[in-house]
């Protein structure tokens, strides 16, 4: 009994550090391919990638983020009006919205979309040889494959929560100011005098982290594959549920750090 317990124990601790090795090399690796943005190939890879990760999310973002902002904003502003709190109104308003709601609702977003997409195409590249061809023309893969889509997706993670933050605080003055007829400048005082500098850090924090974790385990999970095209799906929910984890960890370990007294 003790020894199937230490057998798994053990099994696990080797899982992690094999994970942490593999995600190590795929980005020293990746770093190594920068030289991508001094070419005119390279570089129009790139914004390719950006447009595909950064720019058609936008209406999904821009939807969720409004919405949520103003059915958050409505319900935290009842629930501080009814215990007479209504000094903490902005300093809650930005910890749900701007805290912990943007990164992860752009990652997710970007994982589906963007983690997905790059899991099944680099994996059927492989299957197909099409990974070996490019190394018979002597062209680096990471260089030309990875590293674009590196920059992309934290670019994008990072630029998209921005964006979430703004639009969501606009759907929370439909509810905390519009309604309450507050004018739109006095809302944004309110933010403001909530806000401090480490609200805008940690959204650059966590999105930049959320996008390291949502490329690299792509990378490793679409390069895992061997034999046979029925690999891509298992390798791909795999790989989606490894960076929901890995996301959820982060932002828990992150919000002990900062919120709790760990340091």
């Amino acid at each position: 009994m003790i020894e199937t317990i230490l057998r798994r124990q053990g099994a696990f601790v080797l899982r992690q550090y094999e994970l942490a090795h593999d995600v190590i090399i795929l980005f020293v690796r990746t770093l190594k391919g920068f030289r991508s943005v001094f070419s005119p190939a390279g570089f129009e890879i790139i914004l390719r990638q950006l447009y595909f990760t950064a720019v058609q999310p936008v209406p999904i973002v821009f939807a969720g983020a409004f919405v949520m902002g103003a059915v958050i904003v409505h319900y935290i502003i009842n629930f501080f009006t009814s215990i007479g709190a209504n000094d903490q109104i902005g300093d809650f308003i930005l910890l749900v919205i701007v805290n912990e709601l943007s990164s992860a609702f752009v990652a997710i977003i970007v994982m589906l979309r963007s983690g997905s997409a790059m899991i099944s195409e680099i994996a059927l590249m492989k299957l197909n040889n099409e990974l070996n061809t490019l190394k018979g023309f002597s062209i680096d893969m990471y260089e030309y494959l990875m590293f674009p889509r590196f920059t992309a997706i934290v670019l994008s993670n990072i630029m998209l929560a921005v964006f979430f933050c703004l639009i969501a605080l606009i759907g929370g003055f439909i509810s905390f100011g519009y309604i309450n007829n507050t004018p739109f400048k006095d809302y944004l005082m309110k933010m403001a005098a909530s806000a401090d500098m480490m609200d805008f850090i940690t959204v650059y924090i966590k999105s930049t982290v959320f996008g390291l974790i949502i490329v690299f385990i792509s990378i490793r999970d679409a390069l895992s594959v061997k034999h046979s095209i029925t690999e891509v799906p298992v390798k791909l929910i795999h790989g989606l549920v490894l960076q929901l984890m890995l996301i959820v960890f982060f932002d828990l370990v992150y919000d002990m750090i900062r919120y709790g007294n760990i340091l």
